[in-house]
């Protein structure tokens, strides 16, 4: 399981974990796809300006000097950040 912050960027969805290092990591679905995991995010997830913590059941890939995860589902979605740094 990986949890982490919510972002869109050009390439498709990523995830920042909630951690120090807050590393990035490109979100696919089960086929390696990132449209696909747009199409497994519930609507709210995908508005503008709204940031939300995903949690997703998940395996870790490298793509050459990328970091991907292979999402298989997603667990829990709650509006919000996990970043401390971001709450305080």
């Amino acid at each position: 399981m990986f949890i982490g912050t919510l972002e869109k960027r050009a390439e498709g969805w990523t995830m920042t974990r909630c951690d120090l290092a807050k590393e990035r990591y490109l979100l696919l679905d089960g086929t390696g796809k990132a449209e696909g995991f747009t199409a497994m995010l519930p609507a709210q997830a995908k508005r503008e300006g709204k940031s939300f913590t995903v949690w997703v059941i998940a395996s870790y890939q490298a793509r050459g000097a990328r970091h991907t995860l292979r999402v298989s589902r997603i667990h829990q979605l709650e509006p919000g950040s996990c970043h401390l740094d971001e709450l305080l």
